[in-house]
């Protein structure tokens, strides 16, 4: 079905790259992701510091339904101390995964899109809006360790 490596393998990747504040004022960010299959569910444990001088820390765990061999998406929630309870969907279209969310309480929504480099490497850019107003956004890149 796919040759993509991170979400799709238990495995731990490094997270670098640039965030981007509700101001468009651009800080580094770095963490770390890590992947681990259970029989009925994927697990995304997520944790990165954005050198702001506050270093700001975003945590997210996500939880994925697997997906088979004959679809190319699938659904995922997601417990985040910043947006509550996300509710959201991927789609696996040839080198690219895209996953798109609402908060529970319907006050937030993002997007991620994420590029396979090679089996090893990815690069991601995203977003979050609040209503109508852009929160924050962010280009990584993921290597796997």
């Amino acid at each position: 079905m796919s040759n993509h490596t991170y979400l799709f393998n238990s495995a731990v990747w490094e997270v670098f790259g640039d965030y981007f504040d509700q101001s468009g004022l651009k800080y580094p960010l770095e963490g770390i992701s890590k992947i681990d299959h259970k029989k009925n569910v994927w697990l995304n444990d997520l944790m990165m510091k954005v050198k702001n001088g506050e270093q700001k820390e975003i945590f997210n765990f996500s939880e994925i339904k697997p997906l088979t061999e004959d679809q190319g998406f699938s659904f995922w929630n997601s417990q985040n101390p910043d947006l509550g309870n996300v509710n959201g969907f991927l789609v696996v279209s040839g080198d690219e995964i895209f996953l798109s969310w609402n908060s529970e309480d319907g006050c937030h929504s993002g997007s991620n899109h994420l590029h396979m480099i090679d089996r090893q490497h990815y690069t991601q850019i995203g977003y979050v809006f609040k209503g109508k107003e852009r929160m924050s956004s962010w280009e990584l890149h993921l290597k796997r360790v």
